[in-house]
């Protein structure tokens, strides 16, 4: 496991047991040209098909690296 994934799933953790519930810790990245500029978010919106559906109900999403 690298470094940086032990760093995450400990931040998973931390946060889990800060919160009381459990956390999904998830990192997105772009496989298509384009990307560079995007924003956080708008690479986030893209990945769950936001648009034109709109945000899952029943889940609370936060970006923790907003633009």
């Amino acid at each position: 496991m690298n470094e940086w994934t032990r760093e995450l799933a400990r931040l998973a953790n931390m946060i889990t047991a800060t919160k009381g519930s459990s956390y999904a810790v998830v990192m997105i990245s772009n496989t298509q040209d384009g990307y560079e500029d995007v924003p956080p978010q708008l690479v986030l919106e893209d990945a769950l098909r936001v648009v034109p559906y709109g945000w899952p109900q029943g889940f609370d999403f936060e970006i923790l690296n907003p633009a």
